[in-house]
C-alpha cells in the first residue's frame, strides 16, 4: 500500500502551476460561452452552476485535479508491461485519469470492480457513456450483484466488456433460516451512518426507550463524537455482536450492512431521516422496516414478527472465488460473459 501523492513531488510543482494557468485562462476566455444563455428559460439555473464551475476549473477541485494527474502520470511511469489492472470502480475523477493515461502506455487490459451498490439514483455511474468515452472507462467491468447487472444492461455493455465475480464484501452472508429472537426486542445493535447529523437524530430518537438495550456501532469514515452521547441505554462499540447477543439490526438509511441481516433471515429496521430520500440498496423491503420517528419506530417492533421479506439473491456469492481466480489467472478460456445466463442466476 503507498499514498497517491507519494508520486507527486517538487518538480510536479512548476508543472501544476502550468495547468492551473492553461485552465485558469481557458475559463477566463471561455466562461460566458459556458453558461446558460439569457434568452433560453433555465437561465436562472447559472446561479446554482456558478459555483460549482468555478470550482471544477479553477478551484479546489481544479487543483486536486491536476494533482491527481501528475500523481498518476508518475505512478504508471514506474509498472513495466503489468498483465492486468484492477482498481475498485466508483467513477470518480482520478479513475478517470487512471483509465486515460493506462491505455495510454500499456496495451494490457484495465478492470473496474463496482465493489457496492450501483444504485439507480447514483448518477456518478451514470454520466460517462463507454460506447463514446471508451478511454476514460476500463476495458471491462466486474460485475457481482443484482444492481451492478442491471447497470451494465442500461450502459448497454456487450458480453465482451463484462466479467462476473464473487461479491467479496458479502462472501461470508448466506441465506438461512430465521433465528428465534426475542419479541419486543431487548437488544439491539445500531449501526450508524456516515452522515454525523442521521446518527445524532437516531441516538435522540431512542434515549427515552428503558426497556432496550442499544449497542452502537459508529461508521468507520464517521467523525461522530460519542463523547457527546450520554444516554443510559446507550453503549458504544467498537466490534460487531453476533446474531445470538441480539434480537435486532438498525441500519442508517442507504447503508450496505442492511445485506447480512436480510440474507440471515434477521430481524431488521432501517432509519430514514425525514429530510432525506430513501436510499436502501434493497427494492423489496415492506415499508414496515422503515421508521422516522419514535412512534413508527415503535410500531415496526410491533410488527417486528410479522414482517416477511422475500430474501432474493441479490449478489453472486461463493467463498471459493472460483470466478475471481479465473479472472487473476488470466484465464481467458474459461471466463466468459453471458447476459442471458447470468441473469437467470441471480
Amino acid at each position: 500500500h503507498f499514498i497517491l501523492e507519494n508520486f507527486f513531488s517538487y518538480k510536479d510543482l512548476f508543472k501544476a502551476f502550468k495547468i492551473y494557468a492553461k485552465f485558469f485562462l481557458s475559463f477566463l476566455f471561455n466562461y460566458q460561452s459556458i453558461k446558460i444563455k439569457h434568452k433560453s428559460p433555465f437561465y436562472g439555473f447559472n446561479k446554482i452552476f456558478h459555483p460549482y464551475l468555478i470550482d471544477t476549473f479553477i478551484g479546489y477541485t481544479a487543483i486536486r485535479n491536476i494533482i491527481f494527474y501528475l500523481s498518476i502520470k508518475n505512478l504508471i511511469g514506474e509498472i513495466k508491461e503489468p498483465s492486468l489492472g484492477l482498481y475498485i470502480m466508483e467513477n470518480q475523477t482520478f479513475e478517470i485519469i487512471l483509465n486515460h493515461l493506462w491505455k495510454k502506455k500499456f496495451s494490457s487490459e484495465i478492470l473496474g470492480f463496482p465493489h457496492s451498490c450501483v444504485r439507480f439514483w447514483d448518477l456518478k455511474y451514470f454520466f460517462i457513456k463507454p460506447e463514446v468515452n471508451k478511454f476514460y472507462f476500463p476495458n471491462k467491468v466486474c460485475i457481482h450483484s443484482k444492481d451492478t447487472y442491471e447497470w451494465a444492461k442500461y450502459l448497454k455493455l456487450s458480453n465482451q466488456q463484462i466479467l462476473d465475480v464473487e461479491s467479496i464484501r458479502h462472501e461470508n452472508v448466506q441465506n438461512s433460516k430465521k433465528v428465534q429472537v426475542n419479541a419486543p426486542p431487548k437488544n439491539i445493535i445500531i449501526y450508524g451512518d456516515l452522515d454525523d447529523t442521521s446518527s445524532y437524530n437516531l441516538c435522540n430518537i431512542i434515549q427515552n426507550i428503558s426497556n432496550i438495550n442499544f449497542f452502537f456501532k459508529n461508521h468507520p469514515a464517521s467523525s461522530f463524537n460519542k463523547e457527546n452521547i450520554k444516554f443510559k441505554n446507550i453503549t458504544f462499540i467498537d466490534h460487531d455482536l453476533d446474531f445470538d447477543e441480539i434480537d435486532c439490526v438498525i441500519t442508517a438509511n442507504g447503508s450496505t450492512t442492511a445485506f447480512k441481516p436480510y440474507y440471515s433471515k434477521f430481524p431488521f429496521l432501517i432509519y430514514l431521516s425525514p429530510d432525506f430520500f430513501n436510499l436502501s440498496p434493497i427494492n423489496n423491503l415492506s415499508n414496515d422496516v422503515f421508521f422516522h420517528d419514535i412512534a413508527s419506530f415503535e410500531v415496526c417492533l410491533n410488527k417486528i414478527r410479522e414482517i416477511r421479506l422475500k430474501n432474493e439473491k441479490l449478489h453472486l456469492i461463493d467463498k471459493n472465488c472460483i470466478r475471481w481466480i479465473d479472472v487473476l489467472k488470466l484465464n481467458k478460456a474459461k471466463h466468459r460473459f453471458n447476459f442471458e445466463k447470468l441473469g437467470n442466476i441471480l
